[in-house]
């Protein structure tokens, strides 16, 4: 179970339970890498010759 802070156009937060669904082989990669965004950065820095640590291979 994850918690879900919606903070509102007045500045009131209001958190909701929630719960976490994966699928997906790849939802879990997305998972496993902090998000997608995360997942689609090292990709591209992987298929570009870079390690996820900024550092070139």
């Amino acid at each position: 179970m994850l918690t879900l802070q919606i903070k509102r156009a007045d500045g009131q937060i209001e958190s909701v339970p929630v719960k976490l669904r994966i699928d997906t082989a790849i939802e879990i990669e997305y998972y496993r890498h902090g998000g997608i965004l995360q997942f689609v950065l090292r990709e591209l820095l992987n298929r570009n010759g870079v390690k996820s640590d900024g550092v070139r291979a």
